[in-house]
């Protein structure tokens, strides 16, 4: 379920954003996203989530998602957009200093990224929302506390029910999780952002291959949970194994990540990009969805407050010992992405999510309203590389 609020003015709009705090936890944090009017998108699940798409309304989902999923061809295309973006403006990104920098750049200037644009400014957050005059703007809250209900469902695929346990203790308490070296909130220089961030540059094959590697992990890691007494949870196991310098000795870990060539190369990549990098993996980490606050490398960043969601690889594919490699198309990813982007939503004490919704009639005003206390399109939009990106966007 979901609690929409109607905001009739920017006093009306701030008090409410006051009270959202009464959902936070001790370590929460609030971000925004403010969209011009509310997406609908119809999607056709395969045979296999059936049951899981009951819940959803008449195959109808509220989408929210990065540009890269608007379209399929820019999902197949995901490593050509980044690399001809660099090599068409190379000056823009002379001061990055990793993958996830320039990732950042680029969709800052409209290219088609996998990472969503978040603020931790409400009032930038409400500027977008009132960009359309057309149609009712909308402003998604959001925090750092992973919602396990809506998380569950990448999970809850082929024959992976007994793997929820290893995720669970991450949406009870985020006490729990940070304490267990499992975290949300990302640094732009965290070894994981630049690990994902460098998947993005890799050919469909490559990447295919690595991530169903990483899928064949947890198929095995359910098989192991089958045939054991052993309940402790896989954080638990790797920290531990890794403490003693020991994860060689979990056999379906070693075959999956450790042995994997295409884990290999990734490896090379990055060491190519950044130099130093720990090379260790935690398939737990590559599910999750998470907050990146990226270091202030321009403007346009310093006044929108910027930060990122950054979608998973989770929506891929899917591997089990029964059906092998399964691809998955096109709008199970959206499914995916769109559950991997709602757990992160903000939500009551009940548990429903939250949004405002800013009537058409009332965006003028707004503006207005904005332009008073200084935010407004000079204000949000400092440079302007768009064009560079729309000219590559084409050529997908």
């Amino acid at each position: 379920m979901e609690i929409v609020e109607k905001i009739e003015n920017l006093s009306d709009y701030i008090s409410k954003v006051k009270n959202l705090h009464n959902y936070l936890g001790i370590n929460d944090e609030l971000y925004f996203r403010g969209q011009d009017q509310k997406y609908l998108k119809k999607i056709s699940l395969n045979s296999t989530h059936l049951e899981i798409l009951k819940e959803c309304d008449e195959k109808i989902i509220e989408s929210i998602v990065p540009s890269l999923f608007r379209k399929e061809k820019f999902v197949e295309s995901e490593d050509k957009l980044y690399i001809n973006f660099l090599m068409q403006a190379p000056d823009l990104f002379a001061h990055c200093n990793n993958n996830f920098e320039r990732l950042a750049l680029m969709q800052h200037h409209q290219l088609p990224t996998r990472l969503l644009d978040l603020t931790t400014n409400p009032l930038i957050a409400l500027f977008f929302s009132c960009s359309n005059p057309n149609e009712n703007g909308v402003v998604y809250p959001f925090s750092n506390r992973l919602n396990f209900e809506i998380f569950k469902n990448n999970l809850e695929l082929l024959d992976k029910q007994n793997i929820l346990d290893d995720f669970k203790d991450i949406g009870e308490s985020n006490n729990i999780f940070l304490t267990r070296k499992v975290s949300i909130r990302k640094s732009a220089f965290s070894d994981e952002v630049e690990l994902e961030s460098t998947i993005v540059r890799m050919s469909p094959d490559d990447k295919q291959a690595l991530l169903n590697e990483i899928s064949r992990f947890f198929a095995l890691r359910s098989e192991h949970l089958r045939n054991t007494t052993d309940r402790r949870k896989w954080n638990e196991v790797y920290y531990e194994n890794r403490s003693r310098n020991s994860l060689n000795d979990i056999e379906y870990y070693r075959s999956t990540i450790i042995e994997n060539l295409s884990m290999q190369h990734l490896y090379y990549m990055i060491t190519n990009d950044i130099g130093v990098f720990k090379r260790e993996l935690n398939p737990i980490e590559l599910y999750l969805p998470k907050i990146v606050k990226p270091r202030v490398i321009d403007e346009r960043i310093r006044n929108q407050k910027g930060l990122f969601l950054f979608v998973p690889f989770v929506g891929e594919v899917n591997y089990t010992d029964y059906h092998g490699a399964v691809f998955n198309n096109y709008d199970d990813k959206l499914w995916a992405v769109q559950n991997s982007i709602n757990s992160l939503r903000l939500f009551n004490d009940d548990g429903d999510l939250i949004s405002f919704v800013i009537p058409k009639e009332k965006k003028l005003k707004i503006l207005n309203e904005l332009r008073e206390v200084g935010v407004d399109s000079t204000f949000i939009y400092p440079d302007n590389y768009s064009k560079v990106s729309e000219q590559i966007s084409k050529l997908c």
